[in-house]
């Protein structure tokens, strides 16, 4: 998350607007997924507890849940960046400032973006659902 924060805060190019999604969703993905799934097994042993019950958590299980989250996320990605891939575009800007030739200054401001602004959404509701999925099982504890 941190690389893809840095890249965002760079000026954009094309390289720097498709890593940066690379980084800061499958960054989320990495650093949320393993939490959500060991917590859920914590509640999973304090159910069992209380009903005193034995359960066995295999590692296994947790390394194949992350892995699977993780592929669903590279495979949005790969599918974000091969369809419709954030490129750098430009953003002008009419500024009230007027040159000695009496020429009105233009600033421009380059910004990442997609065609189809889809992709963001999807990318951010998958972050959102992560952060409530994290934040539901820190509250269970």
């Amino acid at each position: 998350i941190s690389i893809g924060a840095i890249l965002l805060a760079v000026p954009a190019t094309d390289s720097t607007c498709g890593a940066s999604i690379w980084f800061v969703n499958l960054g989320y993905t990495l650093e949320l997924v393993p939490l959500i799934l060991k917590v859920a097994a914590i509640n999973k042993l304090m159910v069992a507890a209380k009903k005193m019950k034995r359960v066995v958590v295999q590692r296994k299980s947790l390394f194949y849940g992350v892995a699977g989250v993780c592929l669903f996320a590279i495979i949005f990605l790969a599918l974000w960046t091969g369809f419709d891939r954030p490129r750098k575009n430009p953003s002008y800007d009419l500024t009230d400032s007027i040159t000695e030739n009496g020429e009105t200054i233009v600033t421009v401001t380059y910004f990442c973006t997609s065609k189809h602004d889809v992709w963001h959404y999807i990318g951010v509701g998958w972050n959102f659902l992560l952060l409530v999925c994290a934040t539901v099982m820190a509250f269970q504890m």
